[in-house]
């Protein structure tokens, strides 16, 4: 079996402000450590399920926070970015048999996280297809599904959680905090 993991930050536990989640700030490694390990633990549980074959994804920033040796083996690694047109799932084909999204976060302007963001928050304050604010989580799904391959598990804020849960009720989703404002309530890692 195949699976496909992309890992972001803004939605890992215990991430709260922006600065977390920039390499040049102090705050940043150990929420890049705990992203490499919330990595890693789905990384065995898709071993544990029966995966024979993962690619892993480093969608945050520059693409460059993961370390081949943060994962186990066989975990395949992609760092930096190509300009691909799937984005944070680039390489995905046909091929796969599954994906899970680590450490995902809802779109812009959503309240649930204060780092909620689509694609760039630089260059969009918000993106709509058919008039609903989109998610990052939308707009790959949506991108996987026209290749075949289901989304098995989300793990994010609340408020992405919700929104995967009223997209496709049979994707698994884990609860990693809830934002407030500029605040979080994190669950334990």
């Amino acid at each position: 079996m195949k699976v496909y993991l992309s890992v972001d930050i803004e939605g890992v536990a215990g991430i709260t402000a922006w600065e977390e989640a920039r390499k040049e700030h102090a705050d940043y490694p150990p929420l890049r450590d705990r992203m490499a390990r919330e990595a890693a633990v789905a990384c065995e549980a898709a071993l544990g399920a029966g995966a024979t074959s993962l690619l892993v994804k480093d969608a945050h920033g520059t693409g460059r926070n993961l370390r081949a040796d943060d994962l186990p083996a066989p975990a395949r690694l992609i760092r930096g970015w190509s300009g691909h047109p799937s984005c944070m799932l680039q390489e995905l084909d046909p091929s796969f048999d599954a994906i899970l999204l680590i450490g995902w976060h809802g779109p812009a302007g959503a309240g649930d996280n204060p780092l909620a963001h689509t694609l760039s928050s630089r260059n969009l304050a918000e993106v709509l297809l058919d008039g609903v604010r989109s998610s990052e989580f939308r707009l790959h799904a949506l991108l996987a599904a026209e290749m075949g391959v289901p989304v098995a598990l989300v793990a994010g804020d609340a408020g992405l959680c919700d929104e995967v849960q009223a997209t496709n009720a049979s994707i698994t989703t884990i609860r990693t905090m809830r934002g407030f404002g500029a605040s979080t309530l994190s669950e334990h890692p």
